[in-house]
């Protein structure tokens, strides 16, 4: 029988889902590389983390990107109270807006946002530290 339309719809999600779960996978094991918990790997996702310090990194970048950089003072002063230089916050920020990007140009390309990033070069360069 011709593959209809559906059929290719229906095959676009299940390589995108499977993309997704590989991906995600590899992440879990680059996070295990350099010390992260399982079960920080799976709050990280949510925006939170059991070290006080990191779950104020991951709150200021979540709120980041809902506010479109447009964070307050107060917001700015968190993370700082947290023990980030204004060095890391602006790398910070880097990683929140390559990721933003990221996932902007996987959904014009189709692709979900895992499939989309280096994976490998961020292997070697956690191996490499």
């Amino acid at each position: 029988r011709a593959a209809t339309s559906g059929d290719a719809a229906t095959a676009r999600e299940l390589k995108k889902a499977e993309l997704e779960r590989e991906a995600a996978a590899e992440d879990a094991e680059s996070a295990r590389l350099v010390g992260v918990s399982e079960a920080d790997i799976l709050a990280s996702r949510r925006a939170r983390s059991s070290t006080p310090r990191f779950e104020a990194a991951l709150g200021f970048a979540r709120t980041l990107l809902a506010a479109r950089g447009h964070v307050s003072d107060g917001d700015l002063q968190a993370v700082r109270d947290a023990g980030y230089s204004d060095g890391q916050i602006v790398e910070i920020i880097g990683h929140a807006a390559l990721n933003g990007f990221t996932s902007c140009l996987a959904n014009v390309a189709r692709l979900s946002a895992a499939s989309a990033r280096p994976v490998e070069s961020r292997r070697e360069a956690l191996l490499a530290s």
